[in-house]
């Protein structure tokens, strides 16, 4: 160990430019002036609470608070060096009486101002609120607070704690011409090891990983190997680093793969070499381990209907997440449904919704989402599906035609008609019916139409009736009803339709049965309980009369009946 008294300002690596010497009287000045320059801060430069802890407490050597210089540091905030605190036996003091205890006399204030401005090789020690500085120029290394002594009574930084020149181990033998160095070991120092990387690593993802080497002040330590590793055992995944002119050594893992838990020990070890001690330090990263949830329920549902959700969750080894709740959900906004269900050893969950209540989409689907939130071993995941809706579509009326006579030709649109339903609730429509139509030819009595739909299972249900009618074409026999009903029916597993009625041509009763077809004179046709199945639906029409070579077409009784989306 080598101690000694310090040059001068005559030293030619401790004179310093006109601009830096001003900088310091221009502060020197304003602290006579206007007191401290700034208010002490953080290293985030928020202001920092009120203490009076420096490591002082333990020494009974007064304190003198008195400021005798002031400096500026790398985020522009002033503190000062104080006459402080002799030490007392092995417990230090501080400021200007503790640097002459032990570094004989204070450097310079610009190589102090120096060294404290550049923050490339300042670093900060949380648990002391401190901040260590060393210029490899100058190889000086000082230390200061800017927190806040409530003792000191003027609410200004604590400030400068030591400063002294420092050569780094190897150098002692030309340390000793040189009487500027007030500190020299060519013993091997003492090492520690500061993690800087991220607090948390994903599986299945890389991670970048850091670390600064210091010496025993924490004065970093360049072109050195650091190797850091992930997990223990068989698990542990490793890579290395060289430390930069700020001692910091970083490295990438590339795909980190480690038993699923809330945390993972990363441990960075350097060696030593003959001059530096080896030193090693571990810290836990939160694990964090990807999952998927994907939707395995069915694709169709009903309303009124219970339905069972289900959906997988696996990491990402495609393996089963036990144990977890995943939330499963039908619909969005107000009319969201959802249920919740636990994965069994499969990684499977199911929950049940008791009565599915869904408003019908243009597209009759269902949003249908499977959501895990995650927890501190788990990242969360979701799956996004849709799903068909069960739904309903059917018409009815009682009358229409389209009657081609060369003197009046007539139209009559449908009536009373229903119009198009489509549904996926219970209804029944609400048309009036028609007490009685006279169209030229045509006159019918009582005419009314219905569609009605009902759930579980979901039927719906068309029908019409007339209770008279009576159709006169000219050269063909006169038609009469009595007693007209359609009716169509269509659930998932059945489609049906019905025509019943008396029919009289000619004043002749004529039976008939379903599906029919009648030539009477003239060419005209009439057809009975007409029956056409397609798209999930069928439609049934009473009575149909056609003449060949005209577009003479009179309809009775029309119903139709469809149910959409049925499971498979």
């Amino acid at each position: 160990m080598i101690t000694t008294g310090m040059r001068t300002s005559t030293n030619a690596r401790s004179e310093k430019p006109a601009g830096s010497v001003a900088l310091v009287v221009i502060f020197a000045v304003l602290s006579l002036v206007l007191g401290a320059p700034t208010t002490a801060a953080s290293p985030s430069g928020e202001p920092i609470t009120t203490q009076h802890d420096v490591g002082t407490l333990d020494n009974s050597n007064p304190i003198d608070w008195t400021a005798i210089e002031w400096f500026v540091n790398h985020q522009g905030h002033g503190f000062p060096l104080r006459i402080g605190q002799h030490d007392d036996g092995d417990q230090d003091g501080f400021g200007e009486r503790h640097i002459r205890d032990g570094h004989v006399q204070v450097p310079p204030a610009w190589d102090i101002q120096e060294a404290v401005e550049d923050g490339t090789d300042c670093w900060y020690l949380t648990w002391k609120d401190r901040w260590n500085c060393y210029n490899d120029e100058s190889s000086l290394f000082v230390v200061y607070s800017t927190k806040i002594d409530d003792r000191s009574g003027d609410n200004q930084p604590f400030g400068v704690i030591t400063a002294f020149y420092k050569l780094p181990p190897g150098n002692c033998g030309a340390a000793a011409s040189d009487i500027r160095v007030q500190q020299c070991d060519d013993d091997p120092l003492a090492t520690s090891i500061d993690y800087r990387g991220p607090d948390h690593a994903v599986n299945g993802e890389p991670v970048e990983v850091s670390a600064r080497l210091g010496d025993n002040l924490g004065i970093p330590m360049t072109g050195q190997p650091l190797t850091f590793g992930l997990g223990s055992g068989a698990n542990r995944q490793t890579c290395d680093g060289m430390t930069s002119e700020a001692g910091v050594a970083s490295c990438t893992i590339d795909q980190v793969d480690q038993p699923v838990g809330a945390n993972v020990p990363l441990t960075i070890d350097y060696a030593g070499n003959s001059g530096l001690q080896p030193s090693t330090t571990t810290v836990d990263l939160a694990l964090q381990t990807p999952t998927t949830t994907a939707y395995t329920g069915p694709e169709f549902i009903a309303n009124g209907e219970p339905v069972t959700l289900a959906a997988a969750l696996t990491d990402y080894r495609d393996s089963p997440v036990v144990g977890r709740a995943v939330e499963l959900t039908l619909g969005n906004g107000d009319s969201a449904q959802s249920c919740i269900g636990t994965t069994d050893t499969a990684g499977e969950a199911a929950c049940t919704i008791e009565v599915v209540d869904q408003p019908l989409r243009e597209a009759a689907t269902v949003p249908a989402t499977a959501a895990f939130s995650g927890d501190s071993s788990y990242l969360s995941s979701e799956d996004a599906v849709t799903v068909k809706l069960e739904y309903y579509t059917g018409r009815s009326y009682g009358l229409e035609a389209s009657i081609d006579l060369v003197l009046v030709p007539v139209d009559l649109p449908p009536q009373p008609d229903t119009g198009q339903v489509r549904t996926a609730e219970s209804m029944s429509t609400d048309a009036p019916c028609t007490a009685t139509v006279t169209a030229v030819v045509a006159t019918t009595e009582s005419v009314c139409a219905e569609v009605t739909t009902t759930l579980t299972p979901g039927t719906i249900t068309s029908s019409s009736s007339v209770e008279r009618a009576s159709i006169g074409l000219p050269g063909v026999p006169v038609i009469e009803i009595a007693g007209l009903t359609t009716t169509a029916t269509a659930t998932c597993e059945a489609l049906d339709a019905s025509t019943s009625l008396t029919l009289t041509v000619g004043g002749v009763a004529t039976p008939v049965e379903p599906g029919a077809i009648i030539d009477l004179a003239g060419g005209a046709r009439l057809t009975v309980g007409e029956q056409v199945r397609e798209d999930g639906g069928i439609t049934v029409t009473g009575v149909r009369l056609t003449v060949p070579g005209t577009d003479t077409e009179i309809l009775l009784g029309h119903s139709a009946a469809a149910v959409h989306h049925c499971a498979p």
